[in-house]
């Protein structure tokens, strides 16, 4: 008996260091391609609280006896996520921007479920501040599974995370966005049924970390194969025809620069960005980046933003059925009014004509 319990924790060991080798390997993955670090910062906090999770899985046997209250600290890491989460789907649904600040609101639920936890069981001479007793982690999984379906369920009542498919979720561009949060919601799912069945003793904690385990696995590998299409490439394919040979290997630096700030950072979706930021993030100075951006590109800074915010807008508008105001806004346009005006120098027809066109082809 006591080698099949062994064998079986190795196993569960070898499948948690899987788990934190996945979450390390997708959180260099974003790091590096991601682009603008800030649109990557919730899927990035999401992997490694998720990859600590999966660690302190790993390490149990060789330092649970170090510390007091290591099931609590395996508890509370596991059952950070359903928020993170929450957080992750709201931006998943809407890519080109960090979620509204209500919904972080969601990342207090923890704190929210410890204090009332302590609160309850403070008149219990069993439990102190320096050992969670095990009436205190039993009232923690009933209030994580009360507090978790109901932000789940909020969730779903107050915003649709799935406004952007529309009919048109079978889209390249969609269709990865849609089966990502589908994934996470069942995560979710499953995070919370697996503590209710623990709860009323059908199944052993032993069973339910092993397939919290392999859930886990499972969802990382889910969701990195969908990430790495949701995040554009980090190397940028520039047509050697149109580099203008006359610049100095400095200039050519800078390009590449530039090049990286639009392709990659899609800097252009700020509204506000222009020659000063750039110079300010290419340590360079503003009047070298107007002759180069003018002698590479025969362009202006704004012209040159706005040609690049025009492609986005025109994929945007053929490849989802999203409202043109939030286009604007996503695409980095001050206003409707200038954008429409910029869209119909460059293509001759209304944002909505375009939008139309394409409908009928």
């Amino acid at each position: 008996m006591s080698e099949i319990l062994e064998l079986r924790l190795s196993i569960d060991e070898i499948l948690s260091a899987i788990g934190v080798l996945q979450c390390i390997f997708v959180m260099v993955y974003m790091a590096f391609r991601a682009g603008k670090i800030s649109r990557a910062s919730i899927a990035f906090v999401f992997f490694f609280i998720l990859g600590i999770s999966f660690y302190i899985d790993l390490s149990e046997q060789y330092v649970s006896e170090l510390f007091r209250n290591y099931d609590y600290y395996t508890l509370l890491s596991w059952y950070s996520i359903p928020p993170l989460s929450i957080l992750l789907m709201v931006q998943i649904s809407n890519i080109h921007k960090l979620p509204a600040k209500r919904f972080y609101l969601y990342l207090l639920i923890i704190p929210a479920i410890i204090a009332t936890a302590h609160f309850v069981i403070q008149y219990n001479e069993s439990c102190s501040a320096a050992y969670m007793c095990d009436e205190h982690v039993q009232l923690l999984k009933i209030l994580i599974v009360i507090f978790m379906s109901l932000a789940l369920l909020s969730l779903w009542l107050v915003t649709d995370i799935f406004h952007f498919t529309a009919d048109d979720h079978y889209k390249a561009a969609t269709k990865e966005r849609f089966w990502l949060i589908v994934a996470i919601i069942f995560l979710n799912a499953v995070l919370i049924a697996l503590l209710l069945l623990e709860l009323i003793e059908f199944l052993s904690v032993q069973d339910t970390n092993l397939v919290k385990t392999l859930v886990g696995i499972g969802f990382v590998y889910l969701a990195s194969t969908s990430l790495f299409r949701i995040y554009p490439q980090a190397v940028q394919i520039i047509d050697k025809t149109t580099k203008n040979t006359n610049l100095s290997v400095d200039d050519q630096i800078l390009i590449t620069g530039i090049e990286h700030l639009l392709n990659v950072e899609k800097v252009y979706q700020e509204p506000s960005y222009g020659r000063q930021d750039i110079a300010r993030e290419l340590s360079t100075s503003e009047s070298t980046v107007s002759r180069v951006v003018s002698s590479h590109y025969q362009k202006s800074i704004p012209q040159l933003l706005n040609d690049h915010r025009l492609k986005e807008a025109k994929q945007l508008l053929i490849q989802t059925n999203e409202n043109i105001n939030l286009i604007v806004q996503e695409t980095g346009f001050n206003s409707i009014s200038s954008f429409n005006r910029v869209f119909k120098q460059s293509e001759g027809l209304s944002p909505t004509q375009y939008r139309n066109q394409f409908k009928l082809k």
